[in-house]
C-alpha cells in the first residue's frame, strides 16, 4: 500500500511541474463532521447512534495551485477525539488530494476533489473497576468529494465547504473498526500567498 501512496504523490507532483515561484501556496484550516458507516461492532464506545460512529475533526491544509489555479494539490491533516463514560477514541488523518476548480470567473466556484491517505485510529477504555485497555490501527482511506469555494479579500483568502465520500480499509491493528464508508462535511478557510 505504501507503493500506491508514493505513486499517487508522484503523480500529483508531476501534474504541477511548474516552477515554484509561479505557483500559489495556501495554508488553511478544516473543521469537519464525519459519519462512519462500517462495522464498528467491536467498539465499546458509548457515543454510537444507530450503528454509525460520529466524529468531529479539526486540521490544517497546505495547498499548491500552479498557473491559473484550476488544478490544485493539497496535503490535508485532521485530528479528532471523542470521549465519554471512561472511553476515549482518537483519530488522525494525513491525505494527499487533487482538486479541479471550475473555470468560472465568479467569486463562488464549484470544485471536485480526489484523494488518498492514511488514518490512525485508537481507542482507550478505563472504566472504574475494570482494567485499562488500549487498541489501535492504521488504515488507508481513498475517496473524493464536491464543494464550493468563495473568494474573499481580492482572492487572497477563501471560504470553502465540501461533502466527501471516502472508503476506509480494514486497519492493521486491533481496533474494532472494519472497512467501510465515511461521509464527511468539511468547512474551512484558506489564505493564499500569491
Amino acid at each position: 500500500m505504501r507503493t500506491a501512496f508514493r505513486c499517487a504523490i508522484g503523480a500529483a507532483l508531476a501534474l504541477v511541474a511548474n516552477p515554484v515561484h509561479a505557483a500559489n501556496w495556501s495554508l488553511g484550516s478544516n473543521l469537519g463532521l464525519s459519519l462512519y458507516g462500517g462495522d464498528s461492532s467491536g467498539l465499546s464506545v458509548p457515543y454510537r447512534s444507530g450503528g454509525k460512529l460520529e466524529g468531529v475533526t479539526g486540521g490544517l491544509r497546505l495547498g499548491l495551485a500552479p498557473g491559473n489555479g484550476q488544478h490544485e494539490i493539497y496535503l490535508d491533516s485532521g485530528f479528532g477525539r471523542l470521549s465519554g463514560g471512561g472511553h476515549v477514541s482518537r483519530s488522525s488523518i494525513l491525505a494527499m488530494n487533487y482538486q479541479l476548480n471550475a473555470r468560472a470567473p465568479a467569486a463562488t466556484r464549484p470544485y471536485a476533489t480526489l484523494g488518498m491517505g492514511i488514518v490512525s485510529l485508537a481507542e482507550r477504555s478505563a472504566v472504574p473497576g475494570l482494567s485499562v485497555t488500549s487498541v489501535g490501527s492504521t488504515s488507508t482511506i481513498v475517496g473524493g468529494g464536491v464543494g464550493l469555494r468563495h473568494a474573499v479579500a481580492q482572492g487572497h483568502g477563501g471560504l470553502r465547504g465540501e461533502m466527501r465520500l471516502d472508503y476506509l480499509t480494514q486497519g492493521s491493528g486491533s481496533t474494532g473498526y472494519g472497512s467501510g464508508y465515511v461521509i464527511s462535511l468539511k468547512l474551512g478557510f484558506d489564505l493564499w500567498m500569491k
